[in-house]
This record gives structure tokens, sequence and C-alpha cells, in this order.
């Protein structure tokens, strides 16, 4: 995991309560007067989480409560969580965070083609992808493109014709007719090929 940013929470409470038994009845409104014979007791809350760039949500996290006496650190309570970044969904306003994890993950999943190519790079983010694909490749002198999405056993499920001859193509795909598995991605752009093998959750 990289550019990974930890965020610590520091949270104390001062708390003051009075055991209620079966003969107590409440004649009159609170008030600090009820519990100045009262020694108060500090909550403390300690909180870390862990957000990697472009996820909405911390991919990590953990939170201990805890109380001190006199002498020592009374845990109250323990916990971590993993919120996996695959399963982390993006509210429909929350486009900025959307579009520097798509870019991420493009400059990650980027192929780098030999020199002697025209294809300069070629990558299909996010992948794992659940609602849509991007697919983005460019190349070094403007040509016409084809793309063509199969499954693992060759039936097509998308085929893009791209004519008009260009050196940039970023073709978006919308995956909710398709069944989650894993899918290639084909790109062809005269005698050459890319591909790329991806996963619909």
């Amino acid at each position: 995991m990289s550019s990974v940013t930890r965020i610590h929470i520091l949270k104390t409470e001062n708390s003051r309560y009075i055991p209620i038994s079966s003969d107590f009845a409440f004649e009159h409104p609170a008030n600090d007067s009820l519990f100045s014979a009262v020694e108060p007791e500090i909550i403390t809350t300690d909180t870390y989480q862990w957000y990697e760039e472009g996820y909405r949500y911390p991919v990590f996290e953990t939170i201990e409560t805890y109380r001190m006496d006199s002498t020592e650190k009374i845990p109250l309570s323990k916990d971590a969580y993993f919120y996996h970044p695959a399963e982390q969904a993006y509210l429909p306003e929350d486009t900025a965070n959307q579009v520097v994890l798509e870019r991420k993950h493009a400059a990650r999943n980027a192929k780098k083609i030999e020199k002697e190519s025209n294809i300069l790079s070629f990558g299909c983010h996010p992948n794992p992808a659940r609602d849509h694909l991007d697919i983005e490749f460019a190349l070094r002198e403007a040509a016409a493109a084809e793309i063509i999405v199969s499954d693992i056993y060759g039936r097509v499920y998308a085929h893009f014709p791209l004519k008009k001859p260009a050196t940039w193509y970023n073709q978006r795909l919308d995956l909710h007719i398709f069944p989650p598995g894993y899918y290639l991605v084909k790109v062809f752009t005269g005698k050459e090929t890319a591909s790329e093998k991806i996963k619909k959750i």
C-alpha cells in the first residue's frame, strides 16, 4: 500500500454518575450539586485510521477505549476494522475522490509497451470493477482502433470500433449487465494487440 495517511484521534470525556437503586427518585432537576460528592471518571477513546489516496473511507482502523484510575489504565474495549478497498462504495456526489482513485488505478495498471510499438500504454481501471470500467490507451501515432471485451470462454460482451484516428482513447464501459467473473479486454490497432484481464465483482 502506498500514499498512506495515518490519522490519530484522541477523545477524553469526564463522566460522573450516581448508582441508581430501587429507592432512587427524581425530586429536583439534575444539576452539579447532585454530583458534587462524586469523583469524575475520565474515559479515553484512542482511534487510529489509515487512509490510502483516493479512498473515501479508512482502509484500516483501530479503536481503544479505557479509563484511568490513580494507578493504572483499565481497558474497556478494543476493536480493529479492515475496510477492503474493493468493497468501498462511493456516494454519487463524491466525484473528487473517485477521480483521484481512477487516475491512480490507471497509472498503476497501465502497461508500458516496447518502444517499436505504436501502442505506448494501455490500462483498465478500476480493477476489480463493479459498476463501470474505463479503458484507456495511448498511441505513438494517430490510428483507428478497436476494443473487444470477452469472457474467458471467448464470448464477446462488448465491441467498440474506434474508426476516427487518434493518439488517446478513453472508453467507459457500463458493467451492470455483466455477470460477475473474469473478462479479457483487447485493443487492436492495425497489426498490434494489447490485452488486460479484469474482474467484475
